[in-house]
């Protein structure tokens, strides 16, 4: 039996054995029809066939939606381990994690357990024996390295997870045991929507017809080219800060004057700079990427391990 942390993001879908891939499926035939057998990214579930991890991304998507939840997660759980029998935690924004749809989910996933499906041409059985949920933000927290505890001995943190879809912040207070989060909650404003918002300028702007999976590459090199002519891009400063002011109108109801302030998340890559320069000496955490999967293991080590001291 393994325990492991799964963290299904808007933009990726990650473990805590370091597996990511992109939350995306498709179910064009004539694209899997193109493909090897022995593509891994080729599964069939139920019956149907699909490529996962591949696709459009989709920029409103319920982390409790069964279907692609469920491709994405029995994937993941296939490449991280050999092993069969598996205990899960995966991870829900505030938003979600008191629904009662979350409960709905668990029943259903665990009603079957056994779950037989094809990767890669290859047949595959994975035992789900115990599944649970835990809050975002929450994960990363557990999946801070001793230097980074170090860095916010004695104060306050407010940890801030820049995600695909939305950005969850949680507030950890010191009491005399450590830190204990007393607030959470979820702001709706991913990078998927910055993307989005980037992608309509920049079309109608330079009359293209770009896709969202085109705005990273984009903002990463800060280059377009048109007729093979270097494009002035300087007017998608607004549009981030519009997206950051979002952001921020959430945050600033928490103490981040007088808190540690720690950023985590896909998205660090693409705010760096502008976050530093809005929150002085605020942190970066170093397992930015797989921090929450990391975490949520972690979280179920010590929920199914600790049954039987």
């Amino acid at each position: 039996m393994k325990i492991l942390g799964v963290d299904f993001g808007n933009y990726n879908t990650k473990t805590s054995e370091g597996i990511i891939f992109q939350s995306k499926i498709s179910k064009d035939e004539g694209l899997m029809n193109h493909r090897k057998a022995t593509d891994e990214n080729l599964m069939k579930i139920d019956g149907k066939r699909m490529l996962v991890g591949e696709g459009e991304f989709e920029t409103e998507v319920n982390k409790l939606d069964k279907d692609m939840f469920k491709a994405c997660v029995l994937k993941a759980l296939a490449l991280s381990t050999d092993e069969d029998i598996l205990k899960i935690i995966i991870g829900l924004p505030s938003n979600q994690f008191n629904s009662k749809n979350k409960e709905k989910l668990k029943n259903d996933l665990l009603s079957d357990k056994i779950y037989s499906f094809e990767l890669g041409g290859k047949e595959k059985t994975l035992i789900i024996e115990d599944l649970d949920f835990f809050p975002e933000c929450a994960g990363a927290y557990h999946a801070l390295t001793k230097e980074q505890r170090t860095q916010i001995q004695g104060r306050d943190l407010v940890l801030v997870n820049l995600g695909g879809g939305n950005t969850n912040i949680g507030y950890f207070k010191l009491d005399g045991k450590g830190r204990k989060m007393v607030k959470s909650s979820t702001n709706m404003s991913g990078v998927l929507h910055l993307y989005a918002d980037v992608i309509n300028a920049i079309n109608g702007e330079f009359s293209l017809n770009k896709s969202i999976e085109d705005a990273e590459r984009i903002l990463s090199k800060s280059e377009l080219l048109v007729y093979g002519e270097k494009q002035d891009l300087t007017f998608l400063r607004e549009i981030i800060e519009i997206h950051l002011d979002r952001i921020f109108k959430e945050l600033n109801l928490y103490p981040i004057r007088d808190s540690a302030v720690m950023f985590t998340g896909g998205a660090i890559k693409l705010y760096k700079k502008i976050l530093m320069k809005r929150v002085p000496n605020c942190l970066f955490q170093t397992n930015y990427l797989l921090g929450n999967a990391q975490g949520f293991k972690k979280a179920g080590e010590y929920k199914w391990q600790n049954e039987f001291l």
